[in-house]
């Protein structure tokens, strides 16, 4: 049996007074949730979050069941950015923190930002340009997994595609790993219509 996997990328039009621009969007990750990040979690299991974990209990179920870190795209013609959101109250994603990917290969991919965070609602959301070569990468290779710094308290948590049973998105590793290339894809999918139009 086939998985059918439900990652739509379109096109937004945001008005900024007269200037009107495009912009490709992962706008839904699956038909099941609104969300326009894919959601990932923290690996408990991980031997570099022993000390961490008991840190950030209040963060976790059956405390609390939303806690996590997402993670979508945006495009605006030659300039892309990654997301970031966080819902973690030691992980705020304030500036000179840093979020670093692991590949299954060995090969890193390092944000830090620049730029303060902003809080909507219980999250905290910040931004990093990231050029169309990395995007290639996220696409082509799969990631294991992801450290996040809060650089002022000097802390680290790792985590990636982990099972969270309130989770809606996806059920197993492998197909987080897959619907975050299909991401990915289909934001450079939609780039490269926008460059034709």
């Amino acid at each position: 049996m086939s998985i059918t996997y439900n990652v739509k990328a379109a096109i937004v039009n945001e008005s900024i007074s007269v200037i009107e621009r495009f912009a490709a969007k992962i706008t839904q990750v699956t038909k099941n949730c609104e969300e326009d990040y894919i959601k990932t979690f923290p690996l408990q299991t991980h031997r570099k979050n022993l000390t961490i974990l008991s840190t950030i209990m209040q963060d976790l179920p059956p405390f609390k069941k939303a806690a996590f870190l997402g993670i979508s795209f945006i495009s605006y013609g030659y300039i892309n950015f990654i997301h970031f959101t966080s819902s973690f109250k030691l992980f705020q994603l304030e500036k000179d923190d840093q979020i670093i990917f692991y590949f299954e290969d060995g090969e890193t991919m390092e944000f830090t930002f620049h730029a303060p965070k902003t809080t909507v609602g219980f999250v905290n959301k910040n931004v990093h340009p990231i050029k169309d070569a990395d995007l290639h990468m996220l696409k082509d290779k799969t990631l294991d997994h992801w450290k996040i710094v809060n650089k002022q308290n000097r802390l680290h948590m790792v985590g990636g595609f982990a099972f969270n049973e309130y989770n809606k998105q996806y059920k197993s590793t492998k197909i987080g790993q897959k619907l975050f290339r299909l991401m990915a894809t289909n934001i450079l999918v939609e780039k490269e219509k926008l460059s034709k139009s």
